[in-house]
């Protein structure tokens, strides 16, 4: 059933009503003391006058918040009732494209990383070919020895001039690499903070995740280094939708 939308209310109105309850109050405060019985006595009336203006103004201003609040909640709930299962969709397939993109990450530097070996190892076989044709004796094997070495130099500059493998790109997403941080040993950091506050353990209790996110946007490191003591700093990667 449609939510019910209550008439625009008169707060020009609503507001001149406010004012003329507390403009009395505002008054009796700007020369508010106790000093004496009767000081006491007037600041005990003053109260009971702030109580009946309260609930005389909970009277008219509830009676127009009520009926907003009941045409906002029936707003929101047919938000959720679209979004909330779009969400539920979504959720597994950022998670699956995540885990995709890690694995796939990891897969690209290790090929990387064997390309440069491969790279190097051409590099010396090719160095290696060339002092072995200086030295030697026969035309014959000499000239052998300076062919394999143009191969060998050959293949290393194929390499490092092939295109560099590339993974998967979605047309409905993006990806980015993301620095995070996480507890890995909460010993070890409980201890880095008795240390740096011992002048206030509360603050222990205040340390909270939005507190540190802060911290670490502020003076975090690249991963792989040590940011605080029991801290792992590590790359992570993030899906989102394009355009949003």
């Amino acid at each position: 059933m449609p939510t019910k939308i209550e008439p625009k209310p008169d707060l020009t109105k609503a507001r001149k009503e406010g004012l003329m309850i507390i403009e009395p109050i505002k008054k009796e405060l700007s020369n508010f003391k106790i000093k004496t019985e009767a000081d006491y006595l007037a600041a005990d009336e003053m109260y009971s006058q702030v109580l009946k203006a309260e609930k005389l103004w909970e009277g008219k201003i509830s009676p127009i918040i009520e009926p907003m609040r009941q045409a906002l909640d029936g707003i929101y709930a047919l938000r959720r009732e679209i979004i909330d299962p779009l969400t539920e969709a979504k959720k597994p397939r950022k998670d699956g494209m995540k885990q995709y993109k890690l694995a796939e990450a990891k897969r690209l530097a290790e090929a990387e990383a064997a390309r440069q070996a491969e790279i190097k190892r051409l590099e010396d076989e090719a160095r290696a070919k060339e002092l072995a044709a200086d030295k030697a004796k026969s035309a014959g094997y000499k000239e052998k020895l300076i062919e394999q070495r143009a191969i060998a130099e050959q293949k290393a500059e194929e390499l490092r001039t092939a295109a560099p493998v590339t993974g998967v790109r979605g047309e409905g997403s993006t990806t980015r690499k993301v620095t995070k941080w996480k507890v890995d040993d909460l010993v070890t950091f409980m201890v880095y903070l008795l240390e740096q506050h011992n002048d206030d353990l509360m603050s222990l209790i205040q340390i909270d995740d939005v507190q540190m996110n802060a911290k670490f946007k502020l003076d975090g490191p690249k991963s792989g280094a040590k940011w605080l003591p029991g801290i792992e700093v590590y790359e992570d990667i993030e899906i989102a939708g394009r355009g949003r």
